[in-house]
């Protein structure tokens, strides 16, 4: 089950990746009502930092929805996040982009 809503998984804003960017791998976790994806380190998956394969399918990131380092910083995106469709429940991988 992937934890963004249905009426954001309908979005348009999609995109594949190219195999190109280095993506983090990172756990959704729940704060209330509050949604928040936490960076994983060494210790918590086998690859924290990869290249995702060519083709993978990619969705904006709603921008009320925060990504944090494990300490507990915010992280800002360059221009946007990209989160994986696919899902390893609760576990994705996310893009930083530069722009459309």
């Amino acid at each position: 089950m992937h934890f963004l809503t249905k009426k954001e998984l309908d979005s348009e804003a999609r995109r594949v990746s190219g195999g190109k960017r280095a993506a983090a791998t990172v756990e959704a976790v729940r704060r209330g009502k509050d949604r928040v994806l936490i960076i994983c380190g060494p210790t918590d998956v086998e690859h924290p930092v990869f290249v995702p394969k060519i083709g993978s399918a990619m969705i904006r990131l709603p921008e009320a929805i925060k990504i944090e380092s494990p300490d507990g910083f915010v992280c800002k995106p360059t221009w946007a996040f990209w989160v994986s469709l696919e899902t390893f429940d609760p576990f994705h991988f996310v893009i930083d982009s530069e722009g459309p």
